[in-house]
């Protein structure tokens, strides 16, 4: 799905990317590095959320580029909670998001998408 949302945004002339993270331990920190230098904005998608602090992904990629001089803007989305598919437009949504924080340079640390409220 995230490979399909991006081939075609890139259709549209939108600069975008994806990579996956294969591995959680031990977190690949080097690699991960080494993609903030191409990107103005990292989107990072995590299905899960832990205690205070967003997703487990998005904690360990801000960690990995903490003391970084040159780094990206790091916003967290958590989505697919409970099994719930993500779809090709909660990746356009993410990229909305993510344009708007790169042109104004503000961003929401975590943002929820498609959370299904109880009442």
């Amino acid at each position: 799905t995230a490979r399909a949302a991006v081939d075609s945004m890139r259709e549209k002339g939108m600069k975008v990317g994806t990579a996956k993270l294969t591995v959680f331990r031990p977190f690949p920190f080097d690699d991960i590095k080494s993609l903030s230098k191409k990107a103005k904005v990292l989107a990072v998608v995590d299905r899960d959320i832990s205690f205070g602090f967003g997703g487990a992904v998005f904690a360990e990629v801000s960690g990995a580029l903490v003391n970084e001089r040159e780094k990206p803007i790091i916003m967290g989305f958590i989505l697919g909670l409970g099994g719930r598919d993500i779809t090709q437009d909660d990746f356009f949504t993410m990229a909305d998001k993510a344009k708007k924080a790169m042109e104004t340079g503000n961003a929401e640390m975590v943002t929820w998408i498609n959370l299904k409220e109880v009442k």
